[in-house]
C-alpha cells in the first residue's frame, strides 16, 4: 500500500470511529448506493473517498442532538471504474438531505441477492483435436476469468497449476488473506482472491460469524463458487466420478488453461450479497485485469433499465472496457418472463440437458419396473420397503395438497421412516425436501 493510501484509509478509520455510535447499526437506517456524477476535478480514488466522506459528514447535520441514529456507518464502498459514486448506511432522513446535495444522481436502496459434469465438454464438442474449439481457442489459455461468487476451495485437483506458465504480466490483482486461507492458496492457476462482506454485515446488523457462518477469507463453505469456477476454468481431471460413484470420466472446465480470479461476495449457507459488494466486487475485477467475468448470482426479470438499474450499469461500464460479461438466467421458470438478466450488453447463460442419463429402477412388489432418474448408486435394498404417497402423510389435513408435492415443513416424517415417498411434480422445486428417514 503506497504511503498516500495509507494516510488515507488511516483517516477514512477515524472517520468510521466518530460517525459510529455505541449501539452498533444505526436504529432504522440501511445501505443505500449514492450513485454520482462524474466529477473532472477527482483525479483519483482518493479525491472520490475524500468527497464522500465530506458528503457523510454533512449528512449528520439533519439529525438532531441525540438522534438514535447518530452513530451512522462510515462509506462502505467506493466505485471507481464501473460506477461513479458510494455506498453507505443512512436513515430515511440522510438519504433525503443526501439526494438533494450537487452532483447526486440519486439513491438506490442496497438489495440482497442469492446466488442461483464431466459429459459436457465433450458433448458440447470441444474436445482437442483440430478443428475443435478447444485447440482453435488454445484452451483459453492465458485468459483470466474473474468469478463473483461464494470463494473458492482451492485444494481441489481442478486448480492445479502444474502445467500453467507464468501468471500473465498484465495482472493486477491480489491474494488476500483470511481465516482458513493463505497466500499459498494461490497459484499460477488461482491467480488472485478477495472477498468483501461490508454491506452483507449492514444489511444484516451483525457481524458474519466466522468460521460458523462462513469462513472470513476467500474460501468456499457452501461450494457454489468452487463449482462455477471449476466449470468456467477447471484443469482436466482423470477419473472423475460423483459423489455416489456414478459418472465416471474426465471433468474439465470450459477453457482450462485459463486463470482464474476469486471475488467472494456471496455469504452464509444460503450464499446471500448486497448489491453494494458485488457492484464493487465488480469495480475490483475491472481494475484487477480480468478478461471475462462469471456472475451466477440471482437478479431481476423485470426490465433491465427499471429493475437492477446500477447493476446493469457496472455491468455495461465492463463490457465497455473490453470485458465478457457472462450471467445466470436464474433458477426461476420455466415460464415466460422468468429469465433474470436480459440486458442486451450480457450474455445470459440458462440450462439444458445432454445427451446422457443417470437411471435406477424401482421394482414394485407386483413386479412392475418404473424407471427414473437419480445420483442412487444402484445398490439394491436387501428388502422391500412400502411406497407412500406424500399426500397421505401429510403433518395435518391442511397441508395434504402441499404434501402431495412434498413441499417442505408438510410431511409427517414420522410416517415417512423407512419408506419410498412419491411426490409430484410442479414447475417450482426449490422448496421440496426429503423427510428425514425416508429411502
Amino acid at each position: 500500500m503506497n504511503p498516500a493510501m495509507r494516510r488515507f484509509v488511516y483517516f477514512l478509520a477515524l472517520t468510521c470511529l466518530t460517525l459510529r455510535g455505541t449501539n452498533g447499526a444505526p436504529h432504522g437506517s440501511r445501505t443505500y448506493i449514492v450513485h454520482m456524477e462524474r466529477n473532472t476535478s477527482h483525479h483519483s480514488v482518493l479525491d472520490k473517498s475524500a468527497c464522500y466522506v465530506g458528503m457523510m459528514q454533512r449528512a449528520t447535520e439533519v439529525l438532531a442532538e441525540g438522534h438514535p441514529d447518530d452513530g451512522m456507518d462510515c462509506l462502505h464502498h467506493v466505485y471507481d471504474h464501473v460506477l461513479d459514486g458510494f455506498s453507505a448506511r443512512l436513515t430515511p432522513e440522510q438519504a433525503e438531505f443526501m439526494g438533494k446535495m450537487p452532483g447526486v444522481k440519486g439513491l438506490h436502496p442496497d438489495v440482497p441477492v442469492q446466488l442461483a459434469t464431466t459429459r459436457s465438454t465433450e458433448f458440447l464438442g470441444l474436445a482437442s483435436a483440430s478443428g475443435r474449439l478447444w485447440a482453435d481457442g488454445k484452451s483459453g489459455e492465458d485468459m483470466i476469468i474473474g468469478v463473483i461468487d461464494s470463494g473458492i476451495w482451492p485444494e481441489r485437483l481442478s486448480f492445479d497449476d502444474l502445467s500453467l506458465g507464468p501468471i500473465p504480466a498484465r495482472w493486477n490483482g491480489v491474494c488476500e488473506v483470511g481465516t482458513s486461507f493463505t497466500v499459498s492458496n494461490c497459484n499460477r492457476k488461482i491467480i488472485g482472491a478477495r472477498f468483501i462482506f461490508a454491506g452483507r454485515e449492514a444489511d444484516i446488523g451483525r457481524p458474519i460469524e466466522d468460521g460458523v457462518e462462513d469462513y472470513k477469507s476467500p474460501r468456499d463453505m457452501v461450494g457454489h463458487g468452487t463449482h462455477c469456477a471449476s466449470t468456467a476454468a477447471g484443469m482436466h481431471v482423470a477419473r472423475a466420478v460423483s459423489p455416489t460413484g456414478l459418472a465416471e470420466g474426465t471433468a474439465a472446465g470450459t477453457a482450462p488453461k485459463a486463470r482464474i480470479a476469486v471475488y467472494k461476495a456471496l455469504w452464509g449457507p444460503e450464499g446471500v450479497g448486497s448489491t453494494a459488494d458485488l457492484i464493487k466486487a465488480i469495480d475490483w475485477a475491472v481494475a484487477d485485469g480480468v478478461d471475462v467475468i462469471s456472475y451466477s448470482v440471482s437478479g431481476s426479470t423485470g426490465e433491465y433499465f427499471t429493475q437492477d438499474y446500477l447493476m446493469n450499469i457496472a455491468m455495461y461500464n465492463a463490457v465497455k472496457r473490453g470485458i465478457f460479461f457472462s450471467v445466470s438466467a436464474g433458477n426461476e421458470g420455466p415460464a415466460p418472463g422468468t429469465v433474470a438478466h436480459v440486458a442486451p450488453w450480457v450474455t445470459t447463460v440458462a440450462a439444458t440437458t445432454q445427451d446422457r442419463d443417470i437411471d435406477t429402477n424401482v421394482e414394485l412388489g407386483d413386479g412392475t419396473v418404473l424407471k427414473g432418474r437419480s445420483d442412487y448408486d444402484g445398490t439394491a435394498l436387501a428388502e422391500q420397503v412400502p411406497l407412500v404417497f406424500g399426500g397421505d402423510i401429510a403433518v395435518s389435513a391442511l397441508y395434504a395438497d402441499n404434501a402431495t408435492f412434498c413441499e417442505r415443513d408438510t410431511i409427517d416424517e414420522s410416517k415417512a421412516v423407512g419408506k419410498i415417498v412419491l411426490c409430484f411434480q410442479d414447475d417450482v422445486e426449490r422448496n421440496r425436501t426429503i423427510p428425514a428417514g425416508a429411502v
